[in-house]
């Protein structure tokens, strides 16, 4: 139990980070620039390195931690913002 707190835990922040760096995404820059991006968000938010990618990207697609920035299909979509 105690293990599973601390992954989903950093899992959880790192959801965060992702999302934030796919925001940032520029043109041309791929999914390894993206997740360098993201590491990098995550380290600056958090003073830590996050060791837990693995994990991440087995859990990634489930429905908790899946990225709201992202249609059920993997193309981008942008979110609609209520006037």
């Amino acid at each position: 139990k105690q293990r599973w707190g601390r992954v989903n835990e950093q899992v959880c922040k790192f959801v965060g980070s992702y999302e934030a760096a796919l925001k940032e995404q520029a043109s041309g820059q791929n999914e390894n620039d993206v997740m360098k991006s993201a590491h990098d968000i995550f380290f600056n938010d958090y003073q830590v390195k996050f060791t837990l990618e693995h994990a991440w990207r087995e859990l990634r697609f489930d429905q908790k931690w899946r990225s709201n920035f992202f249609s059920k299909d993997g193309a981008k979509e942008k979110q609609k913002e209520a006037a």
